[in-house]
């Protein structure tokens, strides 16, 4: 059993390897590469000085070095060995954090006692989960870096000794993305306003949304605009709103959030184990992306807290598959054109022979149909708020009893009134 383990460890190790160097072709990473070699805004952020500093170590390896400027942009990649060998070069520190993820989610299942057969399938379903595939390896984007580091966050929480660590990986995260600063509500919550361990993480916090806002306008951003427009690498929020005919509107994820920020400090237990924590941060980001408008990478941010809960919270796996196949559905149609390089690729796989360029018109012709974007796009982003809205609401029952307690109450009230 030890041996098939392993086998499919370095299988999928290989298929993730070979996908992530054979798919040069994300519009976001072409990009990026383009804008830090002309030295724009992109270029001076910490990830852009580590992409320079990638290309600078390449330009010494004794391979072909063709002009990037010209060979590899969001429409062309002209294919030669020392061009795939860059692209491996760049992502593979995405495969890396992949396997630190899922061998951090082994390690925190371990250590909640779940027992190592447990630890292991969630070790699985992250490591084989194709949504990440095709999010990290091939797209190519930055959300596993504070993934991990939210991992790492909350699964040091189990010990007084590392809660030290848990603290500057959480402000770690905050300062790589700015979207782990929604999650501090549950460190006040669950253990107490005044508590020292929630002193620590405000000022984790403060640290790590100060350090964001910091290198984004060092490198010359507005930081203000930036949260209302997309870039790979800083962060923005697009909630779905209620609008007035007066111009005003609100927020329905905002909305959201502060109620489960109240129902958390309200009624959530406060013996602050693990799977407590875990489920007010799966609660949390279930809210959050169920009522807002996202890029595809940034559900990241979700998967290991839902494998997590399958093992932990004995969670059907269904609702894992449920959310990310009507993600993934989604993705496909309001994002293909991310997907073929706007028509020079198949899934960021440069569609340089014939049968690539089929697969991509046929690809197209899918996407643009008007039983997709009509009705199949809009049904499977809605499943994916519907389904979680009802996680949430399981979720909120199992801590809580209130969703229970409600129902009796209005029994009685009707059995009142009749």
């Amino acid at each position: 059993m030890q041996s098939l383990e392993t086998l499919v460890v370095i299988v999928a190790g290989i298929v993730k390897t070979s996908l992530m160097t054979l798919s040069p072709m994300s519009l976001d990473l072409a990009y990026a590469v383009h804008q830090t070699l002309v030295g724009s805004v992109q270029g001076r952020t910490p990830y852009g000085i580590f992409i320079k500093t990638i290309i600078a170590f390449w330009t010494t390896i004794p391979v072909d070095h063709p002009s990037l400027l010209t060979n590899w942009t969001v429409d062309i990649f002209q294919p030669s060995l020392g061009l795939y060998l860059l692209v491996f070069l760049l992502k593979f520190p995405l495969l890396v954090l992949d396997v630190l993820t899922a061998v951090a989610i082994y390690k925190v299942a371990l250590m909640s006692g779940v027992g190592e057969h447990k630890a292991k399938l969630a070790f699985f379903l992250w490591f084989l989960n194709p949504y990440v595939v095709l999010t990290n390896e091939m797209w190519g984007t930055v959300e596993i870096l504070p993934t991990f580091l939210l991992v790492l966050a909350f699964g040091s929480l189990q010990t007084k000794r590392s809660r030290i660590w848990s603290a500057l990986t959480y402000a770690g995260a905050t300062a790589v993305k700015l979207f782990p600063f929604i999650l501090l509500p549950i460190f006040l919550s669950v253990y107490r306003p005044r508590s020292k361990l929630s002193l620590l993480f405000v000022l984790a916090c403060a640290l790590g949304v100060s350090s964001y806002l910091a290198w984004i306008y060092l490198a010359g951003y507005n930081p203000w605009f930036q949260l209302r427009q997309y870039d790979l690498f800083t962060q923005n929020f697009d909630e779905y709103v209620l609008s007035a005919t007066t111009g005003g509107a609100v927020g329905l994820a905002t909305i959201a959030l502060i109620i489960t920020y109240v129902l958390i400090a309200e009624r959530w237990p406060r013996q602050g184990d693990q799977a407590v924590i875990f489920d007010a941060v799966l609660l949390t980001l279930l809210v959050f992306l169920g009522l807002s408008s996202w890029y595809p990478q940034a559900l990241i941010w979700l998967i290991p807290f839902l494998v997590l809960d399958v093992v932990l919270g004995k969670r059907n796996i269904s609702y894992l598959v449920v959310l990310l196949s009507s993600a993934f559905f989604f993705d496909c149609v309001a994002f293909y054109q991310y997907f073929i390089a706007n028509g020079n690729a198949f899934f960021f796989v440069p569609a340089n022979t014939e049968f690539l360029k089929s697969a991509v018109s046929a690809y197209r012709v899918f996407a643009k149909a008007d039983a997709n974007v009509l009705v199949g796009g809009p049904f499977t982003r809605s499943l994916f708020t519907v389904t979680s809205m009802i996680y949430s609401a399981k979720l909120i029952e199992k801590r809580t009893g209130l969703i229970s307690t409600l129902q009796a109450r209005l029994f009685r009230n009707d059995e009142a009134a009749h």
